[in-house]
């Protein structure tokens, strides 16, 4: 899923909704790349024996780790920054249906 927004419209934003987009950005976009990793070393797992095999696991351990990690801070992002600072109260009413009930 990709959003683009219009850098005017964004600049029109408040900095902490401003803030928020670009956080939220960041943790997507890490939550990929490391989803990308954890694909490959499993992978990896899968398919090599012997020593690649353990390099292949190690990198796999340490991928879910980075996972488990990028999600939090996505948590952290959202909770502080969506609920806390009432961002979510703000923009429910300017959500599509379409959007209002994907959630």
């Amino acid at each position: 899923m990709q959003v683009t927004v219009d850098a005017a419209k964004f600049r029109q934003l408040q900095e902490s909704e401003q803030l928020f987009l670009v956080r939220l950005g960041q943790v997507r976009n890490d939550i990929r790349h490391i989803r990308q990793m954890v694909v490959t070393a499993h992978n990896g797992v899968k398919a090599y024996k012997g020593i690649e095999h353990e390099i292949a696991l190690h990198s796999l351990i340490l991928a879910v780790r980075l996972w488990c990690a990028a999600l939090d801070e996505a948590e952290t992002v959202i909770r502080t920054a969506w609920h806390r600072s009432r961002l979510s109260a703000k923009v429910h009413g300017k959500l599509s249906y379409r959007c209002d009930k994907r959630a």
